[in-house]
């Protein structure tokens, strides 16, 4: 099967809210650089390796979700629902994470550290 790059002005259109891409949504390094993804459904998402450098993700639901080797530097997620989500070796500097549930997340202090609590 072959991908075929999306025009930006179409994924612009994708991505205006209210987003429901529901379970499992497959967003590979996906590039999505500073997405107003405000309140979006990306429950159980693969997020890995995509780019989310200053990504509005307020309220977000990224329960579950793999954001393994994500951009998430200078990322809004306040009061986004991380809870059980992989964050290994995403980059999340500068990233607000204020009352955001990281409830069994997988991050590491450092990353944490990295981040605006």
């Amino acid at each position: 099967m072959r991908l075929r790059r999306i025009s930006p002005r179409v994924l612009d259109r994708a991505l205006r809210p209210p987003f429901n891409w529901g379970c499992q949504a497959n967003l590979i390094g996906a590039n999505l650089i500073g997405a107003n993804l405000i309140g979006a459904n990306l429950h159980g998402a693969d997020l890995s390796g995509a780019n989310l450098y200053e990504a509005d993700l307020r309220g977000a639901d990224l329960t579950g979700a793999d954001l393994r080797g994500a951009d998430l530097c200078r990322a809004d997620l306040r009061g986004a629902d991380l809870r059980e989500a992989d964050l290994s070796g995403a980059d999340l500097r500068g990233a607000d994470l204020r009352r955001a549930d990281l409830s069994g997340a997988l991050l590491t202090d450092e990353q944490r550290a990295c981040a605006v609590c």
